[in-house]
Order: structure tokens, then C-alpha cells, then sequence
């Protein structure tokens, strides 16, 4: 119970700073415009995680107040837009607290930007997200393989492209590439690899995988194009997306936890339907950690590992 409790004694103060229930209190009237909280039932259990973690209470948070912790979390958990192939900066100081590497991070993303697109049968009905790895191979998520071939897992020239430079506010100076057909679908893990027609590589590079797993508290961006989900979450899904979906952001977040045995880690960056097939990239050199394959928003995602997508390649 200790290193959970570190764990998550860790993950607050790098979201606001303090062991303290005010700053969140800030943070949650600024996106509900209501000061109830932490009077609410959620905020209670909240506060007394945070009471106990303060006081290095010996058995730590209950799960439920663990569960109040973590979505406190999470509304630290930004998605800044990209523009001319470069993430917007942070425009709150709680999130430059809790991403203190995000400028240095703006700064090496320009080089393969161009190399992360938006896949889709045609504007009106996106797939998901998916990223060069080579000249002409793409990597994503066998679940948009099977939305954008009807779940054949075959591809023809025609039935699916790729947009590079699908940005907010910026208009593309190239058009949508053409997906050719299907290399290789993992038969287990939810990845797959495409093959594209040539793409313009004097403007772009592919993005490198990285050899090792992340450590757990990794700093990690989801890179893609989240699509409206709200549905499933309507009051914060304005604040942190706007008005804009389906355009490429970049979303900070955290490793918050590794599975090998089943080639698996999991994150709390800000995703919604679309991101599927986002790379994680380091927030320190843009490496790809994984491939983000699903999970929920203010919930738990997961992504298969930068070590298991390495084998797949490899083997291809």
C-alpha cells in the first residue's frame, strides 16, 4: 500500500503543487463555475485521501477515496492543439506545474509532426489516428483497421486515406495520402501496420520507437485527433477540447502503470474516440513509448508497448 500511496502522494503535487484541497478547489470551479466542491460527496472523499496522505496515514486512501483522488487528477490532464506542426503552449499555470517539460517538448515535435495523420474513409467519417514508423508504413490500431475495412482487416487502394497536416486553423498545403493495403495485423494485440503511397518525406520523418518500456511516472503525450465524445462526458470535454475535434492536439500525461504480461502499460493523458492509434511519445525526445489503443476519458487508457510493437515490425 505504500507505493501506491507515494504514487499518488507523487501525482498530486505534480498536479497542483500541494497536499492541499484548495488548488483543486480552484481547478473545479474554474470548468463547473460552482464553488460546492468539496462539499460534494466526491469531494469529501477527496480531501480525506489527501488528509491522509498528508499525514502518512499507514493504510492510505480507500479505494473510493483513491478514486476521488484520481479524478482530481485528471482535470489536470490538458489537450493543447497543434498548429504548423508545432503543440500550442500551456495556457494555465497548472498545467506548466504539472508538465514543467512541456516547452522543451514543443521544440523537438516540428521534425515528425507531419509523420502523425488522421485516417479516414473520407471526411465525414474518421477512423482514428495512425503514424509513420518508415517511408510508406503506418502504424494504428487493428479496431480503425476494422472500422475503415468493415472489419475485413483487407485494404484496397480507395477505401481509406491518410491527412498529415489536419490542424486547427491550418490549412493543409497537401493533400489526403492513399492507404494501399494491409501489411501485417497483429493477431493478438491491437495494432497493425498499412502501407501508404508515397509520401513527401522532405517535409516530415518517421517517428523512432523507443527499445525500453517506460518507467511508471514516465512523462508521456498522446498525439492525435479526438473526436466529440459527449456522450460519455459533457461537462468537461468543453473545457479541456473546446469546440474543436478531429484536428491533431497533443496530450500530456503520465505512465501510471505496466503490465508485461500482457504487452500492455496504462496512462491518464486526455483521449477521446479518434486518438485510437495515437503514438505515446516521451515528453522528453518524442520517442514512441506505445500505441494508444483505448479506455476512457478521465478513466484509465491503455497502450501497447513500444517493446511488443518493436517484435511486430521486426518480424514483418
Amino acid at each position: 500500500m505504500a507505493n501506491l500511496n507515494d504514487a499518488y502522494r507523487k501525482r498530486f503535487l505534480a498536479a497542483y503543487g500541494a497536499l492541499d484541497i484548495e488548488p483543486a478547489r480552484a481547478r473545479y470551479r474554474a470548468i463547473v463555475g460552482t464553488d460546492d466542491f468539496p462539499d460534494t460527496a466526491e469531494g469529501k472523499l477527496a480531501a480525506s485521501a489527501i488528509q491522509k496522505l498528508k499525514a502518512g496515514d499507514e493504510e492510505g486512501p480507500t479505494p473510493p477515496e483513491l478514486a476521488a483522488l484520481e479524478y482530481l487528477i485528471r482535470l489536470v490532464r490538458p489537450a493543447p492543439l497543434f498548429r504548423n506542426g508545432t503543440p500550442d503552449a500551456m495556457p494555465l499555470p497548472e498545467f506548466q506545474r504539472a508538465f514543467p517539460g512541456w516547452d522543451a517538448f514543443r521544440r523537438v515535435t516540428p521534425p515528425w509532426a507531419y509523420a502523425v495523420g488522421r485516417i479516414e474513409r473520407d471526411k465525414n467519417n474518421p477512423a482514428g489516428t495512425g503514424f509513420l514508423v518508415s517511408e510508406r508504413h503506418l502504424v494504428t490500431n487493428n479496431h480503425v483497421l476494422d472500422f475503415i475495412s468493415f472489419g475485413v482487416r483487407k485494404l484496397a487502394q480507395g477505401q481509406a486515406v491518410v491527412r498529415f497536416e489536419w490542424e486547427y486553423e491550418c490549412p493543409p498545403t497537401e493533400g489526403p495520402v492513399d492507404i494501399l493495403r494491409v501489411i501485417a495485423s497483429h493477431p493478438t494485440l491491437d495494432v497493425c501496420v498499412l502501407e501508404t503511397s508515397p509520401v513527401d518525406m522532405s517535409r516530415r520523418c518517421p517517428l523512432r520507437i523507443a527499445q525500453t518500456v517506460p518507467d511508471v511516472h514516465a512523462g508521456v503525450v498522446a498525439i492525435g485527433y479526438p473526436f466529440n465524445d459527449s456522450n460519455r462526458n459533457p461537462l468537461f470535454i468543453p473545457e479541456i477540447f473546446g469546440n474543436s475535434f478531429g484536428v491533431k492536439r497533443g496530450a500530456p500525461g503520465y505512465v501510471t502503470g505496466i503490465q508485461p504480461s500482457s504487452e500492455m502499460f496504462f496512462h491518464d493523458c486526455s483521449t477521446l474516440g479518434g486518438n485510437s492509434g495515437s503514438p505515446l511519445v516521451s515528453i522528453q525526445d518524442g520517442a514512441v513509448y506505445g500505441v494508444h489503443s483505448g479506455g476512457g476519458f478521465l478513466w484509465r487508457n491503455e497502450a501497447v508497448d513500444c517493446v511488443s510493437l518493436n517484435k511486430f515490425i521486426s518480424a514483418i
